[in-house]
């Protein structure tokens, strides 16, 4: 996650690096305790997870929350200050709307059951 979030800062035009690799791994560390709390009492571990195994209802709880959170710190982290704070959120909200919806689509289409 620090890679991949690292490489998205490098690719970009933005000047500050970190940003996307901070967001990145705080979705990783949060995806865990999601993945127990939506889970079934069995879960054992996040390798168990599969989302061709999932219904719709699961995928929405679990991808929404962490596309929620990781629009929502890097927005912060982007601005840092907490004077746009609706502002802020409003915007993470609506990415993260479009970032679901391109997510769905793309589970739908590559993880049929």
């Amino acid at each position: 996650a620090f890679g991949m979030g690292l490489l998205v800062d490098l690719m970009s035009s933005y000047a500050a690096v970190g940003l996307h690799a901070f967001s990145a791994v705080l979705v990783v560390a949060l995806r865990t305790p999601l993945v127990g709390f939506l889970s079934s009492s069995n879960y054992r571990g996040a390798e168990e997870v599969k989302l061709n195994q999932q219904n719709s209802i699961w995928l929405l709880t679990y991808l929404l929350p962490l596309i929620f959170i990781y629009q929502v710190a890097y927005f912060l982290l982007e601005d840092f200050s907490f004077i746009r704070i609706w502002y802020n959120l409003w915007k993470a909200l609506l990415s993260s709307v479009y970032t679901f919806a391109v997510s769905y689509l793309i589970a739908y289409v590559f993880y049929k059951r």
